[in-house]
């Protein structure tokens, strides 16, 4: 196995975690008392353990996070936010369907992780404990509920005059 590749490769999904915490957490101030926002505490939880996850593999491969990928991914968030919440525009649907849909490339990066990890490095006794096909579900299941969330602001964000679907 190639330690010091996969020790990069999950610094990466971490960096992208952090990102996505900074979108999920700003989507759900923007949303308070919303199914979208009752969403997104659960889906802040989830993310929290699975950057637990990640930071275990890490540790039991001997290495640590890296801080200065961390960094970037915190920025690259703040960098996207700046597009996405143009100081003079309020939070409108577009908006947030373009938030959710940030968050879905981050899950679907995330699924990329666990299936990439079960395929090459679940039987490896560094790794036992880990399920990696718990966690693909876990992310399949965020996949299929933002991705509702997302269409419902898209349809608010082109049709604003059509009823709720």
């Amino acid at each position: 196995m190639n330690e010091e590749n996969l020790k990069s490769y999950l610094n990466d999904h971490l960096a992208g975690s952090t990102a996505a915490v900074e979108l999920a957490q700003h989507a759900q101030d923007s949303n308070p008392d919303t199914p979208l926002g009752a969403y997104l505490y659960t889906f802040l939880e989830e993310v929290e353990e699975d950057r637990g996850v990640v930071k275990d593999l890490l540790e039991r491969l001997g290495g640590g996070t890296n801080p200065v990928k961390t960094a970037v991914g915190w920025f690259a968030e703040k960098a996207a936010r700046l597009k996405l919440n143009h100081p003079l525009q309020s939070y409108t649907a577009f908006v947030r369907m373009e938030e959710l849909e940030g968050l879905l490339l981050g899950v679907r990066g995330k699924l990329a992780l666990w299936h990439a990890l079960e395929y090459t490095v679940a039987s490896d006794p560094h790794f036992d404990g880990f399920d990696f096909i718990g966690l693909a579900k876990r992310a399949e299941g965020q996949l299929s509920e933002i991705e509702r969330h997302r269409l419902e602001a898209a349809r608010e964000a082109f049709l604003p005059d059509a009823p709720p679907a």
